[in-house]
């Protein structure tokens, strides 16, 4: 899967009202713990993941036009 990104960052994705709310995959708690990948995703549909997904925008449109896949956006926090 390829994609172009835009250069205009400035607008968080928590404050794009265009945008629908995140969902935020909490980091496991201690070392070796992992993330319940089953409890967040269907086993039994396949999964696309966009690493650096920005605001999100492609993903969205993506997911709209294949309702039949799973989509993970990660993108760095600055916090």
């Amino acid at each position: 899967m390829a994609r172009t990104r835009g250069a205009k960052k400035d607008i968080l994705a928590a404050a794009d009202p265009s945008l629908p709310p995140s969902r935020v995959i909490p980091r496991p708690a201690g070392e070796g713990e992992t993330v319940d990948w089953a409890s967040w995703f269907d086993p039994a549909r396949p999964v696309e993941a966009d690493i650096g997904c920005g605001m999100g925008r492609f993903l969205l449109a993506r997911a709209a036009a294949n309702p039949d896949v799973q989509y993970l956006g990660l993108e760095l926090e600055n916090a």
